[in-house]
């Protein structure tokens, strides 16, 4: 079976080819205004997870959530995300970044509920 790819990439299967160049993520990793702490960090220091993060409803919606003071529990049921399912997403799409990396607890609410 093969896949479509669109203009960005993105083929039938949801999966995002990489690109030849960084063109395609120049400028999405430059902190703007009204970012959290967490965000800054984030780009500046893991922007392949931070855009990652940001193409992920699940890890959107948890970062949104944990950053606005919920808890894992509170998260999970708001962004109707399973506490396993919550733990695998905040892992392996942010763990390289928070969990062993600049962006811990003390900068990303989260990594909290990892930890």
């Amino acid at each position: 079976m093969g896949t479509v790819s669109d203009s960005n990439g993105t083929d039938s299967m949801g999966t995002v080819s990489d690109s030849d160049s960084d063109s395609d993520t120049a400028g999405l990793c430059e902190p703007g205004p009204g970012d959290s702490g967490c965000d800054v960090c984030l780009k500046e220091n893991c922007c392949d997870a931070w855009i990652e993060c940001n193409e992920d409803v699940d890890c959107l919606c948890l970062l949104g959530c944990a950053e606005n003071g919920g808890n894992a529990v509170f998260c999970g049921l708001q962004c109707q995300v399973s506490i396993p399912t919550l733990l695998n997403t905040v892992n392996n799409i942010l763990g390289e970044c928070g969990l062993l990396g600049e962006c811990g607890l003390a900068v990303c609410p989260i990594f909290g509920f990892v930890l």
